[in-house]
């Protein structure tokens, strides 16, 4: 009976391993292997590819495709690095497809400098999924109607998501037109900010989860222990103009909703923060959490 076991189970390793697609070397060394290959036309010259990407160094990740929806690319243009091309015009859609390269390579092919803590031997391996396949005014319009249906979802998940945390929390909120949530907890003079003024904000932000991000209260950054003597301008009231481009879009439609010297809660789902891309510790689809104070306007 044990030696039956033995034979089945080295038989169910060989199928395993004769499963396993084998790489192939490109003429400047970059191995390659199709991990699934679905029949289809290849890519034509001036097609654009949608696809997905995420490089490991050592089964860490080094970067992966910021966008969900995924990264539009020609192959066929002169910025594309030529051993890069060349796999990528032996896709169809559906296809993945899997690089192997030193870090020196890496480097040579994609130029800049090497990873932090990686060395030159070190293997760096790309794993690529073709979405689509076409011309470049049509692939966008897949794109976009894509990336729309996917926004909507997400939007729709992070209000659910806000409004529980709102009754847990015992907060009396509002929502916008837009789906964010606010809550005012000291009314101000009556005089509400308009889109084009400067206005003058304290606040605090954190995550759903209690984590604490920022804040322009001193006191608050030394009991969160993030207080910091270089903190560009100090720890003092924000201004910036409401309706521009220098703050999140959550700002210009909740701080609206409170009056001159009026303080509260918003409840920014992530569309409105740093969406699927996140920035810096705020991770990809956060939602946001901000006390805020409207000191001034003008």
């Amino acid at each position: 009976m044990k030696r039956l076991i033995v034979v089945i189970a080295a038989a169910i390793f060989a199928v395993s391993c004769q499963s396993e697609p084998e790489f192939t070397t490109t003429e400047g060394g970059i191995k390659f292997r199709l991990l699934v290959d679905e029949p289809g036309q290849e890519v034509q010259a001036n097609e654009l590819m949608l696809m997905k990407m995420s490089q490991f160094v050592n089964d860490s990740l080094l970067f992966s495709t910021p966008s969900k929806v995924g990264d539009v690319l020609n192959p066929s243009r002169d910025n594309v690095p030529e051993e890069l091309r060349y796999v990528l015009q032996q896709c169809s859609i559906g296809d993945s497809v899997e690089l192997q390269m030193t870090a020196k390579q890496y480097v040579e092919m994609v130029g800049g400098f090497y990873p932090d803590g990686v060395d030159s031997l070190d293997v760096i391996s790309w794993r690529i999924k073709v979405d689509d396949i076409g011309p470049e005014l049509e692939l966008f319009e897949r794109y976009k109607a894509k990336a729309e249906e996917l926004s909507a979802g997400q939007l729709e998940a992070d209000i659910e998501s806000l409004k529980a945390y709102a009754v847990n929390n015992n907060l009396d909120y509002q929502q916008t037109e837009e789906g964010l949530l606010f809550v005012v907890l000291q009314e101000g003079n009556g005089e509400f900010p308009q889109l084009g003024q400067n206005v003058s904000v304290n606040y605090t932000v954190k995550m759903m989860d209690g984590t604490f991000v920022d804040t322009s209260y001193e006191e608050v950054a030394k009991e969160n222990n993030a207080y910091s003597e270089q903190r560009p301008g100090g720890y003092a009231p924000i201004s910036f103009q409401l309706g521009g481009q220098g703050i999140i879009p959550g700002w210009n439609i909740g701080i609206p909703k409170f009056s001159k010297g009026g303080k509260g809660i918003m409840l920014i789902p992530s569309k409105f923060a740093y969406g699927e891309r996140g920035r810096g510790q705020i991770g990809p689809d956060t939602n946001l959490i901000f006390d805020i104070e409207v000191v001034d306007f003008q």
